[in-house]
């Protein structure tokens, strides 16, 4: 355990690699640890969201996922909206796109009002409908997003198109039941 002032030198010395090297995802990484030493948990984040960001627009999938769990693990309740949604996108390129779904749902959740709340209601009732074979839930995701309180603007044929696609996966799945 370093003390306190080495620890404050180590974050001036990692503020001026940034300051040159803005991208530098070593120097996040040593910067979030640091600030989890000195119990600073509002910096912690920060560096955390930081870096969850350099990971994600490299693609590096493996280490953003163990970041945003970091991020969670360390008291981070919910994500800035939109990199959560540059998080969610990421994941719908893996092959379980059920996790995807899961993020966007929480994204919507987290953020009702916003208009990534919003699009998350939307991708996850695609993914849930598309991919998932969950027509019920993708229906729900989207009569939400028609309900919710964020513009919907340019969206609202999208979440039309989505509702009516949706009802007609459910129509189609249920088993007719011939006479008496």
């Amino acid at each position: 355990q370093m003390e306190s002032g080495k620890l404050d030198e180590a974050v001036a010395s990692l503020k001026k690699v940034l300051a040159d090297k803005p991208d530098s995802v070593d120097a996040y990484r040593m910067l979030q640890r640091i600030y989890w030493q000195k119990s600073d948990l509002p910096s912690h984040l920060d560096a955390l969201a930081k870096l969850l960001a350099l990971e994600i627009k490299s693609n590096d999938h493996e280490a953003a996922m163990q970041t945003a769990q970091d991020y969670r693990n360390s008291g981070g309740e919910k994500l800035p909206a939109a990199l959560w949604l540059d998080f969610c996108r990421q994941l719908e390129n893996q092959p379980d796109v059920s996790h995807a779904a899961d993020e966007y749902v929480a994204l919507a959740n987290a953020y009702p009002a916003d208009r990534q709340g919003l699009l998350a209601q939307m991708a996850a009732g695609r993914l849930y409908l598309k991919r998932l074979n969950r027509a019920a839930d993708a229906l729900k995701l989207y009569e939400a997003a028609s309900a919710s309180p964020a513009p919907h603007g340019d969206w609202q044929p999208t979440i039309e198109k989505g509702i009516a696609d949706a009802k007609k996966a459910l129509s189609s799945q249920t088993i007719p039941v011939g006479p008496g």
